[in-house]
């Protein structure tokens, strides 16, 4: 994904709401858990938020 931007894909995270999302991110991602059920088929991410205001703080590194 960061290739065609020519970015650096070490700081690169993808967020999405499916579990296909997940498994294409391969390295690191972030489930985007907006409809009761997901968390459970979420479950691959390296971390799951509820919320964009969420992803904000973790990605400040503060605590959730």
């Amino acid at each position: 994904m960061a290739q065609p931007l020519h970015a650096d894909p070490e700081p690169c995270v993808l967020v999405g709401d499916s579990e296909s999302d997940i498994e294409a991110a391969q390295v690191a991602a972030i489930g985007y858990a907006n409809k009761r059920g997901k968390r459970t088929r979420l479950a691959k991410a390296e971390a799951i938020i509820g919320s964009m205001a969420e992803l904000a703080t973790m990605l400040a590194g503060e605590e959730l």
